[in-house]
């Protein structure tokens, strides 16, 4: 999916008629992360890899990062993430690089390395303390517990909760007004919280 995520942010940033970009899952999950089942495998073809084999995996995986967080995070168009249930490991990472995030009542967030022997990826630990604190964030990631949308909403990780019944069509309605605001003002807005 993230090939196809990759795509399709790029497609939307120069297309004028998209005012705002809203990403979210489908189903009751927003994502659940990578497919953790292949990591941490040997490749028994592969015992005896180079240090520029591992290099190499190392800096494919930073530009995978790069091309996606980072570019969702940079974009000049506001973003929003939806979430209507769980957000775990990188797919909280991709909810946290977008400029907004809003939730189903029956969302939570979870960093989840810790639990596959993991120090992260995709940004969370550098978007997160930007929300929580740094002491809150080092928390989420040692503990690794599911956080609830009133939680997230009460630190400011979540934006706005909606009703779970009436989520999708909240969260349109949220994202629409963006859309339908002055583009080039919150485009420089934007750009604004990144000048130092």
């Amino acid at each position: 999916l993230t090939p196809a995520l990759r795509q399709t942010i790029a497609l939307l940033e120069d297309d004028d008629r998209v005012g705002s970009i809203l990403i979210t899952g489908t189903g009751d999950a927003f994502c659940a992360g990578g497919d953790v089942s292949g990591m941490g495998g040997r490749d028994t073809q592969n015992i005896n890899a180079s240090e520029s084999s591992t290099s190499e995996k190392i800096e494919t995986l930073l530009e995978k990062q790069r091309s996606l967080t980072l570019k969702i995070h940079e974009l000049k168009k506001i973003t929003v993430a939806a979430l209507p249930g769980a957000a775990a490991g990188a797919g909280l990472s991709k909810a946290l690089a977008c400029d907004l995030r809003i939730a189903s009542q029956n969302a939570f967030i979870t960093t989840a390395f810790v639990n596959i022997g993991l120090s992260g990826d995709y940004g969370a630990s550098w978007f997160l303390p930007r929300l929580v604190g740094l002491a809150k964030a080092k928390e989420f990631f040692y503990m690794s517990d599911r956080i609830g949308a009133d939680e997230c909403a009460r630190l400011g990780v979540f934006n706005k909760v909606f009703p779970r019944d009436s989520f999708r069509e909240d969260a349109q309605i949220y994202a629409a007004k963006l859309a339908n605001g002055p583009n080039n003002a919150l485009s420089k807005m934007k750009k604004n919280f990144f000048l130092e």
